[in-house]
């Protein structure tokens, strides 16, 4: 049955696809493909020719155990109209024996005639004159996406000649093309894939990674972008290696419609090419037909004259979202100085800024920008441990007006100075929903103590809602503040504790008292990594019995065995009475989010997989039901003392057991005088 669901699911989504191209919905498509894809075997083709609806993508690898099969599988798949995807892997064209090769030509002659498949992926092939057969499946304008992965394309006016014509696909992608090893045959290759693609007006997305774009294939793309208005993402990243094209680059990029834009991995451009790119892209933003939402810019080295043109772009637009500057070398001062000057009065929400050496004046910098931005959502600042209290204090003066939602400053070398600065700040906060601080080595025990005295955890108006301080320097005295603090909180939905290695079990057990408290809306409690021992695990389950909104509660560890896991199952299902039963925990659905050191009592597995239903008054119906009348020695004597007029209600709700009698039938046959006559 799930299998048909899925199917079904993905066909929803070819659907939406076809009737408007979204990027996000087709990665997520693509995603759900990946998932399902299958080897070839006997069985699976056996399920192919059957057009069994479960599969729905196949990988084909080139095998000697393959080669009498080529042509009868080729001719099933062309027959299929169930496939949505197939991936090709490991054909090597010119080097395999002649025999193999007419096999292979019989393959993609049988294929060529499939009218289902959307996605096709060739994976370090060789691609030469015996690909020519599959033209017919990019004419027929099923084919919405091509992948060429790894591949060594020997005849690239032949991958050309397919895709000249085609009006269908929307998505293409060449990774780590070699395109016979010489740069320029590469650069020339690539121009005669981009300029085949010109010619589909409705292509969306081409993403070249890892593949040399040299003067050619820049003066290509400026042609797609030029005369394509429905080209949306645009990636070209590790390929732009020197600045031969730029210009033609930069000018098509000034035309575009594209909402997506990633340019990383070009640190090998000169200054100067890097400058004429930035102008594009500043001329991109700056137009009033200006569409771009995502930038992508990670792995550059930024220079002051690049960084002054992006900003100016960036003062000027309304459109952009997100702006990713992550392990980016910023080379003065003076280039955060113009970013942050641009983003105070910038429509970004998300700044990413990951591993850019940032520095005190730096942060400073940026916060001064901050003061005024009302706009930026999400700053993610991880891995930037040159950071001293300073830096931290300049953030934090700027926090407590801040519209931020979220903020991630992992891996920054927090120290306890530090961490009592950004306490401050956030105390007053009412924005802040998610905070990351995970991996802050140089924090100790009491350090955290006293950021939870001064949490924003304390403010009845907060809005956090996430909070992850994993892998720290995390103690008992830690412990105990932030407890306190959760009592009383209502708006927390997820804590992660994850990989804090001082903390003891008496420390752990302190959260049974959260779980317990009426205030308390946590919903995932992550505790993997931890000293977590039978006996924690005792006191935490006994604190969930009363719990109604905990649905996962990570306590993966090597100190538990499974008879403490075994401690959950009374909470999650109490037999001792229907009522019992019925008042038992029906949230808890998980114990172990990625995977379990213990084997889990098949008891307990069965009720948390009970408990992943949101419908809770059927889970409780399903859990009295299994206890209390599952066999015939069920106890009915509850139902022949019950109240007449609440006992029909109870009989219908109870239903029926797993053969078909009726609760009616076995509280008869329980009350023998009621059959007197």
């Amino acid at each position: 049955m799930d299998s048909f669901n899925a199917v079904e699911d993905l066909l929803s989504k070819i659907a939406r696809l076809n009737a408007s191209y979204d990027e996000d919905l087709l990665t997520d498509l693509v995603s759900s493909l990946d998932y399902a894809c299958v080897d070839y075997s006997e069985d699976i083709m056996s399920k192919i020719r059957s057009n069994d609806p479960t599969i729905t993508s196949l990988r084909v690898r080139f095998t000697e155990e393959i080669d009498d099969a080529l042509g009868e599988l080729g001719r099933h798949i062309g027959e299929n109209t169930q496939l949505k995807q197939l991936v090709i892997r490991g054909y090597r064209d010119e080097d395999e024996p002649g025999h193999f090769r007419l096999l292979f030509r019989s393959f993609c002659e049988g294929v060529s005639r499939n009218r289902s498949i959307i996605r096709l992926q060739l994976c370090r092939c060789f691609i030469g004159a015996d690909w020519s057969e599959l033209e017919p499946l990019f004419a027929d304008g099923h084919l919405t996406e091509l992948d060429l992965e790894e591949c060594l394309v020997i005849h690239p006016s032949c991958i050309a000649s397919m895709l000249l014509g085609n009006a269908s696909l929307k998505r293409v992608n060449i990774h780590q093309h070699q395109w016979e090893v010489r740069i320029v045959r590469t650069d020339e290759a690539n121009r005669l894939i981009i300029e085949a693609l010109a010619a589909n007006p409705n292509l969306a997305s081409l993403s070249v990674m890892g593949s040399y774009v040299g003067k050619k294939s820049c003066e290509a793309i400026e042609t797609l972008l030029s005369s394509n208005n429905n080209m949306r993402t645009l990636t070209i990243k590790d390929s732009l290696s020197d600045g031969r094209g730029i210009g033609a680059l930069s000018n098509g990029l000034t035309a575009s419609a594209l909402e997506t834009l990633v340019l990383s991995d070009a640190s090998s451009l000169t200054n100067r090419s890097y400058c004429v790119l930035m102008t594009g892209v500043s001329n991109m933003l700056k137009s009033s037909n200006s569409q771009l939402k995502r930038l992508d810019l990670s792995n550059n080295e930024m220079n002051d004259d690049g960084i002054s043109m992006l900003s100016g772009g960036l003062s000027g637009n309304s459109t952009l979202q997100t702006l990713n500057l992550a392990n980016c070398l910023f080379s003065t001062v003076r280039t955060w100085q113009s970013l942050a000057s641009a983003l105070s009065t910038s429509t970004v929400e998300h700044l990413i800024i990951i591993s850019s050496g940032l520095t005190d004046e730096d942060i400073a910098a940026l916060s001064h920008g901050l003061s005024s931005n009302f706009t930026l959502k999400t700053l993610t600042m991880s891995l930037n441990p040159d950071i001293t209290s300073i830096g931290w204090q300049a953030l934090s003066e700027v926090m407590p007006n801040s519209a931020l939602k979220e903020l991630n400053a992992s891996c920054c070398g927090l120290d306890d100075e530090s961490l009592l600065s950004l306490a401050n700040g956030l105390a007053a906060n009412t924005n802040l929903k998610t905070l990351t601080l995970g991996n802050n080595g140089r924090a100790t025990g009491r350090g955290w103590s006293r950021f939870f005295r001064s949490s924003i955890l304390q403010n009845p108006n907060t809005a956090m809602e996430t909070l992850v301080v994993s892998s720290n320097q995390f103690e008992d005295e830690a412990m105990l503040e932030l407890t306190n603090d959760l009592i009383t909180n209502s708006k927390l939905r997820r804590l992660d504790l994850s990989d804090n290695r001082s903390l003891t079990a008496a420390g752990l057990q302190l959260l049974s008292t959260v779980f317990q408290s009426n205030h308390t809306l946590l919903e995932v409690v992550d505790l993997g990594c931890n000293a977590v021992t039978n006996e924690v695990l005792r006191g935490l389950a006994i604190s969930l019995v009363g719990n109604t909104t905990l649905e996962i509660l990570d306590v993966t560890s090597e100190n538990i065995t499974p008879e403490g896991v075994r401690e959950f199952c009374r909470v999650l299902c109490d037999p001792s009475s229907i009522n019992s039963t019925f008042s038992s925990n029906h949230t808890l659905r998980s114990l172990f989010q990625y995977h379990s050191p213990v084997i889990v009592p098949e008891e307990l597995t069965s009720l948390l997989e009970l408990n992943e239903s949101t419908n809770k008054a059927e889970v409780a119906r399903q859990k009295v039901l299994q206890t209390h009348f599952s066999d015939s020695n069920s106890t009915m004597q509850v139902f022949a003392e019950m109240n007449l007029k609440v006992l029909p209600a109870s009989i219908s709700w109870m239903g029926t057991d797993e053969c078909g009698h009726s609760l009616m039938y076995k509280l008869f046959r329980s009350m023998a005088y009621t059959c007197e006559y």
